[in-house]
């Protein structure tokens, strides 16, 4: 029996995303960016700037006698300033933007005016200077605000010189006021760049935890102390299934139902997943289950860590469910494939034992005896070895160095010569159809031997001694191959997973058919290899067609594949690592 090497390698895991490239590259640490300005901030500074005006106004109206330059200052409040406020509060394009650069503006000109017009106040105007531009530099980018600073400093400094000389401020005062002006700039642009990579730091954290939280196969649930869903990824949520659209807010216990052995877990009193010991638990946690929709058992993985508070109490649980369902069918398939290989291999070697040592025990026994014993010996190896072969080509195009020498074939010679050696060999009769005088179609004919040598083999064993069918017609661009007995049949159930790897349809103990569970799946493996499709039609008591479709297209180019591994020593060695029986020697 011919192998092959896969045309491509199999690529494990899922899917490849793809990604965008990365663009041109910048030497040095990022340059940090300001943080975005607290919109409740500035809204609150303009009410703050509101109630001035206002206040400032009525104080204006309820004093008398006042000098020409201060009533000149109060009716510049009520007439200017305090509409220019309203408008600042009210009149906003929903990003704050005209109280964040009118307001300081229009603050720092109030603050000119009344140096100008109130000049006894020359110490509470340089406060508020300071106040317009602290506001300014926390809400501002760096350069505006050091703008601010110096013409802050240049209005104050002119104001000095239009003021009555006995009222101007000290030169040591003015000073201390412009140094103290730079310092505020500088240690509040600080403040809110440091306040920015927080901010960005922050951003991308949550941006990336709620990527992974999205994207992480394993279901993630937070419940309260109570056992109440608070928070359930979607993975988790597609575990809840469709009985309950949105977990949140539902009890753990009538979301997920978890079951440890046949006890429902109560979480009401606390989340049981918390505890120590218990019969299933794992270093990744503990195996429970739960009811499907379709009222069959879930098997899932489960594990919980609390989330605690200031006071030492549970505040909140973080549980993370994985389904493992498919974990349990690839044990369970390979606790059957070891039971059916080792039901496989053992019979050919029992008999192939006994009529060896029949020979040793017995050297006298006549020559037609001993024939008669050499051709049973001959029979079981030529079994064994059509065993050996099957494990040995699944296992190769699992690791996917099955090789095809696809090229156009004319399919019904090899389809003659098969027919003619089953008939030969069992004496069954098969009825052939080939439709038309030409099918070709692309395939590797070692590969489409084996292809069709399986199915006719699956049909001669599940129909008794009832006939069999294959033909081949043309199918548009290719070739359609169907292999129909009229045996047992299967039921939906087992057409779906007969092309599974040591897949059975037989459950009852006594396997009356035989076999590793192997042939199906090679023979799927190959017809996709070389670009073709399998299909199954199967009726339980009525028999079972399978038709193989093949194409006049070659099969997309392969990947550059891995270097192969050094291979095994003997077929031996590659059998004991089919069934799971650890090598003695290194490779």
């Amino acid at each position: 029996m011919a192998t092959f090497t896969a045309p491509t390698r199999p690529v494990r895991g899922g899917t490849i995303r793809r990604v965008p490239a990365a663009g041109p590259m910048t030497a040095g640490p990022a340059r940090p960016r300001k943080a975005e300005p607290d919109l409740l901030a500035v809204r609150a500074a303009a009410l703050a700037r509101v109630a001035l005006a206002i206040g400032t106004g009525m104080l204006g109206s309820a004093l008398g006698g006042l000098a020409p330059r201060t009533e000149a200052f109060y009716l510049l409040v009520g007439l200017v300033w305090l509409p220019w406020a309203c408008v600042m509060l009210l009149a906003n394009d929903g990003r704050g933007q005209l109280a964040v650069q009118g307001g300081p503006m229009s603050d720092c000109l109030m603050v000119f005016a009344a140096q100008c017009l109130l000049p006894t106040a020359g110490a509470v105007t340089l406060l508020a200077q300071v106040l317009v531009v602290c506001f300014a530099a926390s809400v501002w980018p760096a350069r505006p605000a050091w703008l601010l600073a110096v013409v802050s400093t240049s209005l104050t400094l002119f104001a000095q010189t239009v003021v009555p000389e006995a009222d101007r401020l000290e030169i040591p005062l003015l000073v201390l006021f412009g140094v103290v002006l730079g310092a505020v700039v500088v240690l509040i642009n600080r403040i809110v760049s440091r306040q920015g990579l927080a901010a960005q730091s922050s951003s991308r954290m949550r941006a990336k935890a709620d990527t992974i939280l999205a994207r992480v196969a394993e279901g993630l649930i937070v419940t309260d102390s109570v056992g109440t869903i608070l928070q359930c990824n979607p993975a988790g949520e597609r575990l809840v299934g469709p009985g309950l659209r949105n977990p949140v807010g539902a009890s753990c216990r009538d979301a997920l139902g978890l079951h440890e052995g046949e006890r429902l877990l109560d979480c009401s009193r606390g989340c049981p997943l918390l505890s120590l010991g218990g019969e299933g638990r794992t270093d990744d946690g503990r195996e429970v289950w739960r009811l499907r929709e379709d009222g069959r058992r879930q098997p899932l993985l489960a594990s919980a860590a609390a989330v605690v508070a200031e006071d030492g109490r549970v505040a909140e649980v973080v549980h993370s469910i994985r389904d493992i369902t498919r974990l349990k069918e690839a044990d369970e398939a390979k606790t059957l494939f070891l039971a059916t290989a080792s039901h496989e291999l053992k019979t050919p070697l029992t008999i192939i034992g006994g009529f060896a040592e029949a020979m040793l025990t017995f050297p006298d026994m006549s020559r037609e005896q001993r024939d008669e014993a050499m051709r049973a010996v001959h029979r079981r190896t030529l079994e064994l070895r059509a065993i050996v072969e099957r494990l040995l080509l699944s296992s190769k195009i699992e690791s996917g160095t099955v090789d095809l020498s696809l090229r156009l074939l004319d399919v019904r010679p090899l389809l003659d010569e098969r027919v003619a050696a089953l008939v030969g060999a069992t004496g069954r009769q098969v009825d052939l159809a080939l439709a038309g005088d030409e099918l070709v179609a692309v395939a590797d004919q070692a590969a489409l031997s084996t292809v069709v040598d399986h199915l006719l083999d699956n049909a001669a064993k599940y129909s008794g001694r009832g006939p069999l069918a294959l033909g081949a017609e043309r199918d548009g661009n290719g070739v359609r191959i169907w292999v129909r007995d009229e045996g047992i049949g299967m039921d939906p159930e087992q057409a779906a997973h007969c092309f599974d790897k040591f897949w059975q349809g037989e459950s009852s103990d006594e396997r009356r058919f035989g076999g590793a569970g192997i042939g199906l799946y090679i023979v799927q493996s190959l017809v996709h290899a070389m670009g073709g499709a399998i299909e199954v039609d199967s009726v339980v008591g009525r028999g079972t067609t399978f038709t193989v479709v093949l194409t006049l297209q070659l099969p997309t180019p392969p990947a550059a594949a891995d270097p192969p591994g050094i291979a095994e020593a003997s077929a031996i060695k590659e059998l004991m690592r089919q069934i799971g029986v650890p090598s003695r020697s290194a490779v």
